[in-house]
């Protein structure tokens, strides 16, 4: 069965392991993928175990401007 049109692209997380009990999450991996090939920090979470709670910190990156010589 072929299909014509774009399909849409599922919504794919991944984890990053940084260390015990802390881990960094990309909830738009294409997203991700596209920021730091085009120089830029993706938009993540960091979330690590402390005292037994799960704290949350979402990561917003100032854009960096490419400069061509």
């Amino acid at each position: 069965m072929c299909t014509s049109g774009r399909q849409e692209v599922p919504n794919i997380s991944l984890i990053e392991v940084l260390a015990h009990g802390h881990w960094r999450l990309h909830c738009d991996v294409p997203g991700s993928i596209d920021a730091i090939l085009a120089g830029t920090q993706p938009q993540t979470q960091l979330r690590m175990h402390k005292h037994g709670k799960l704290l949350v910190r979402h990561e917003i990156f100032a854009l960096k401007q490419l400069v061509s010589e």
